[in-house]
C-alpha cells in the first residue's frame, strides 16, 4: 500500500497547481481594467499639465472615463 500513497501525491498536486493558476489567472484579470483605467487618467493628467489639451476637454475626457 505504501507506493499507492505515494503514487496518490502527483495527482494531487496537480489538481492543486491547477485550481491555483485558475484562481490567479481570475485575479489578475480583475486588476488588469483597473490599471487600464488609472493609467488613462493619468495621461490626461499630464496631456493637461503640458497645455496639450484646454480646459474644457479635460473635463470632458475625464467625465467619459470616470
Amino acid at each position: 500500500m505504501g507506493i499507492w500513497n505515494g503514487m496518490m501525491i502527483i495527482p494531487i498536486f496537480l489538481i492543486i497547481a491547477f485550481i491555483y493558476m485558475l484562481f490567479n489567472k481570475r485575479e489578475s484579470n480583475n486588476y488588469k481594467g483597473a490599471r487600464v483605467k488609472g493609467n488613462a487618467i493619468d495621461i490626461l493628467n499630464e496631456r493637461f499639465s503640458r497645455g496639450e489639451i484646454n480646459e474644457d476637454e479635460y473635463i470632458s475626457k475625464k467625465n467619459i472615463l470616470k
